[in-house]
């Protein structure tokens, strides 16, 4: 199968890559579940079962795209017939794991469950199979498991880093912050390229609590558009933030982010109320908390923003979201103006600081 693959026939590395899975499940089902031997450990064959599903992974990855390249659709990301036959084999491993057993610890068979679960998160997110996932978390965050001291760093990091992108695409943001911040913590410190496909979902959770970026992670990290992201932001630049979008937006569709930058937008809008309050404040000595809503439409306008010359209905509905959200204290009045808080704390420090 590898020299197939090495001379560029993925087909036919898929095809011996797959004989060789089949024959690799044969020999894990039929090991006595029972057998303990002090001298050869019954889980012998994990590390060669970990290789040939590496190549089954890759070889059906790669024949599905050479296929798809033959029929003029080059869509690899979209899935296909020989990465859904390598999905389907590996769970039959994953079932093979999860038998009882008469082994503990680092003799069990479910020394193999993290890196086929691994394997299994790859395929899943490329050929979107995502409903079986949850199955597979199971399989590992569950109090018979293994310790993850057992394990490689290099498994138990990719298991929380895809762990933490399905967390993502569930909105459980709050779960997917703390897998993701356990892979950046462990990753290997010269792993550039590993630590940046962490930090490329990291920052957008980090920024929705409110929390920046340090400016030297920019120059260590090749993450331009979180930089203009987060410039975009502080200075409540509309504009700049809605070219941004459109700039990167095959890029944050790619990952799967593209709604959560769409959700940073609300910090955005805070920033620019407040600029907006502290030009009226310099400029207006009497009641400057209470600005016009003529003049939010002004800065609206300036940034790009459509907005009716009939009514205020849209800046009104962002500026009641910020009021409810409690990133600006005050109230509307309708058609009118918005007056803030008399008290100094006028912008709660839910925003990135401008």
């Amino acid at each position: 199968s590898k020299a197939y693959y090495n001379n560029g026939k993925p087909g036919e590395a898929f095809k011996w890559a797959k004989a060789a899975g089949e024959a690799c499940e044969d020999i894990m089902a039929k090991s006595a579940p029972n057998y303990d031997d002090d001298g050869i450990p019954p889980n012998w064959y994990l590390p060669i079962v970990d290789c040939v599903l590496n190549n089954l992974r890759q070889a059906a990855y790669d024949s599905d795209k050479e296929a798809k390249s033959t029929m003029g659709m080059i869509m690899p990301t979209a899935g296909g017939k020989n990465q859904r036959e390598a999905y389907d084999l590996i769970r039959a491993f994953l079932n093979l794991c999860n038998q009882k057993e008469k082994a503990v610890g680092e003799r069990s068979k479910k020394m193999g469950t993290l890196f086929i679960v691994n394997h299994l998160f790859k395929l899943a997110i490329r050929i979107n199979l995502l409903r079986g996932t949850a199955l597979f978390i199971r399989s590992v965050d569950n109090p018979y498991f293994p310790s993850f001291d057992l394990f490689d760093k290099s498994q138990t990091v990719t298991y929380n880093y895809y762990k933490g992108r399905l967390n993502m695409m569930e909105e459980n943001y709050i779960e997917a912050e703390t897998c993701l911040d356990y892979a950046l913590k462990h990753c290997h410190r010269a792993s550039i390229g590993n630590k940046t496909r962490v930090l490329q979902f990291l920052i957008p959770l980090k920024l929705l609590k409110n929390q920046a970026p340090h400016k030297e992670l920019f120059s260590k990290y090749p993450l331009q558009q979180y930089q203009d992201i987060v410039r975009a932001i502080k200075n409540g630049n509309l504009r700049r933030y809605n070219q941004l979008l459109r700039q990167y937006e095959d890029f944050f569709v790619s990952k799967g982010i593209y709604l959560l930058m769409v959700r940073l937008k609300r910090y955005v809008y805070c920033n620019l109320v407040r600029k907006v309050y502290k030009l009226n404040e310099k400029y207006k000595s009497s009641k400057p908390q209470l600005i016009s809503l003529k003049v939010f439409r002004a800065a609206f306008k300036f940034h790009g923003v459509e907005v009716s010359e009939d009514n205020f209905d849209d800046i009104e509905c962002i500026i009641a979201n910020l009021i409810r959200e409690k990133f600006v204290k005050g109230y509307l009045a309708h058609g009118r103006a918005l007056v803030l808080s008399t008290k100094n704390d006028k912008f709660p420090e839910k925003s990135l600081p401008s």
